[in-house]
């Protein structure tokens, strides 16, 4: 797993004890590398989203993925159902960031853990980050 990404689930490791817990991951990654590290540290399953058809039919142990936006995303899998919730490089690609924050807040079991990393929002001629 590439060195960032690796600090990254230290950092949530270091929120939370994994051991035994559900985590959402918001945004997975291609191959699956934070999940599986996820699950290396404990995790009894991590649901890998993402959006878009390439996230059906892949498969890991302890690792589902889904085709999910977040917004809403209690709908799918309930209120109170996770432990964490992680996500690297994610905010500024979530549209509606406020009804994000408040499905988050609803996915989360109490006493529960979000842990949301942004990457710095810049601008080009296509204005990727600055569209949200």
């Amino acid at each position: 797993m590439a060195g960032f990404l690796e600090m990254m689930v230290e950092a949530a490791a270091a929120l939370t004890n994994l051991s035994g817990t559900i985590v959402y991951e918001i945004g997975s990654d291609d191959r699956l590398d934070t999940a599986r590290a996820m699950v290396q540290k404990g995790a009894r399953l991590v649901i890998a989203t993402n959006v878009g058809e390439k996230w059906t039919g892949k498969s890991e142990q302890n690792v589902i993925t889904i085709s999910r936006d977040i917004r809403n995303a209690e709908n799918t899998i309930g209120e109170n159902s996770v432990d964490l919730v992680y996500g690297v490089n994610i905010p500024e690609h979530i549209n509606e960031l406020p009804v994000a924050l408040a499905s988050i807040r609803r996915l989360l079991r109490p006493r529960g853990h979000f842990f949301l990393h942004g990457h710095p929002i810049w601008t080009s001629a296509t204005g990727h980050h600055a569209l949200w």
